[in-house]
């Protein structure tokens, strides 16, 4: 069966290699639609309790998520800073799919009066206070109120905060970059930090994208340096890297098609395809490669071709299914879908790598009919330090499977050892903007419930440090 597979491989070569063509640019036209989810909410299966009432919570309140911005300054009452304060809070409620906007230029002031309680503006946006002696009276009315200290006021009256509440339906990502946009536009004097879940979710969205940028084209080049080192040949080198380039395109596209989202997770995957699917496409190419050095015929070369090819598939489909096993374990073994999703689409990654490995490798091998230079290059010294380390290992083959007994042991020892944290700030790089806000969190921490500045005697359970 082997062989006659490997046959039809090798006689319909030049089909073979069209139809592995086709579907890459089909699958590749999807991924122009490919969206990001950086919703760290998402990621929770929808039938879950916490995500039902959290849900049921925006649809009644008017939405759950709040993108905050913290406004820092020497004094929070000049009037520079109300002036910049009120301009932002003004520009926040054209926003798109912003509920309301609350800080201290708008929020309502309620106190005990002559005739009863008296409901007003703390300041009246439209006479907003220039005095000394208006701003000094403001500040010290707003900090002995605790609605305000503490709240939408840091303790120290150096900090404060203007609050957007989003719509459930809302786009965060789309929000959150208009209230940077809305920032930068106004020159605001004070220092800024951006916060919340909106915030966090446009950080998120960004790094998906960096990484891909960035990891793709980096372990790309190691591998075409090490098949540069191991093969000096060009199909050696450019072929696993096409193979593997492939597969990621049909992995990708297919998310796309069915509508899934790259997310924090499955980002990694064509990383992990570029490292372990270039492994069967070398299988293939090293296999096809070994042969008489001298010229012959054709038809004896072809035959040479569908039989080492029919050699190397057991082996490749072994290596792949059990790669594809451990994958799987993933959809299986995992409560969150994000987790699923990677273990799906790792695999169907795999598996693509896998049938490009035995179809369009060989084909294109044996149409570059390049067996006699791909010979040459085994002398090569990476071939020769290879095989003095294999004749080690045979020669001292006691000791090489003592040293793994000891390793193994000491790795089993240490899985009791193993720590669970979650913190979502250890995803990010220093210096990044959810890092900067953690600065201002930790001395003006906010209140998760109600998203103001929380003062020190807000209960522990309320405060979130760390997290938005």
């Amino acid at each position: 069966m082997l062989e006659r597979y490997s046959e039809f491989i090798v006689q319909r070569r030049r089909l073979v290699i069209l139809v592995m063509i086709v579907i890459t640019i089909v699958l590749g036209y999807f991924i122009r639609f490919m969206k990001i989810n950086p919703d760290l909410t998402s990621y929770l299966p929808r039938q879950d309790p916490v995500v039902k009432l959290f849900d049921k919570i925006g649809i009644e309140y008017g939405g759950n998520l709040l993108a905050l911005v913290a406004l820092e300054a020497d004094d929070i009452f000049d009037a520079r800073a109300i002036s910049d304060i009120n301009d932002l809070t003004t520009a926040f409620k054209t926003i798109d799919g912003v509920s309301y906007v609350m800080s201290i230029t708008n929020v309502l002031d309620i106190k005990a009066g002559e005739d009863g309680i008296e409901i007003g503006r703390l300041i009246d946006q439209y006479n907003l206070p220039t005095s000394e002696q208006e701003l000094s009276d403001l500040k010290q009315y707003a900090m002995s109120k605790d609605m305000y200290r503490g709240r939408l006021l840091s303790e120290d009256g150096k900090a404060a905060l203007i609050i957007c509440r989003l719509r459930q339906d809302a786009d965060e990502i789309g929000i959150a970059r208009q209230i940077k946009r809305i920032v930068a536009q106004n020159d605001i004097d004070a220092k800024t930090y951006f916060a919340g879940v909106p915030s966090m979710m446009h950080e998120i969205s960004n790094m998906i994208i960096n990484d891909l940028m960035i990891l793709l084209p980096l372990v790309a080049l190691l591998i075409v340096i090490i098949l540069f080192v191991s093969f000096r040949s060009l199909h050696g080198v450019t072929l696993p890297v096409i193979a593997v380039g492939m597969s990621t395109v049909w992995t990708l596209g297919l998310m796309s098609m069915l509508n899934v989202a790259v997310s924090i997770v499955s980002d990694i995957i064509p990383v992990i395809l570029f490292a372990v699917g270039s492994a069967y496409s070398i299988h293939v190419i090293s296999r096809l490669g070994e042969g008489p050095r001298e010229p012959i015929d054709p038809r004896a070369r072809f035959q040479q071709h569908a039989q080492s090819l029919s050699r190397v598939i057991l082996p490749v489909t072994l290596a792949a299914f059990t790669t594809m096993v451990g994958f799987v374990s993933f959809v299986f073994g995992s409560y969150l879908t994000t987790i699923r999703e990677f273990g799906i689409f790792a695999t169907c990654g795999v598996l693509f790598a896998y049938i490009i490995s035995v179809t369009f490798v060989p084909a294109v091998v044996s149409l570059m009919d390049t067996t006699e230079r791909s010979r040459k290059r085994s002398a090569g010294m990476p071939h020769a330090i290879f095989r003095k380390f294999s004749q080690g290992l045979q020669k001292y083959a006691r000791i090489a499977i003592a040293v793994s007994v000891v390793f193994i042991v000491m790795a089993v020892l240490g899985i009791p050892r193993i720590q669970r944290k979650v913190d979502i700030l250890d995803y990010f790089k220093p210096g990044t903007e959810p890092v900067a806000i953690c600065g201002i969190h930790r001395r003006y921490p906010i209140n998760r419930r109600t998203g103001a500045l929380a003062d020190s005697r807000t209960p522990s359970s309320d405060i979130e440090l760390k997290t938005f």
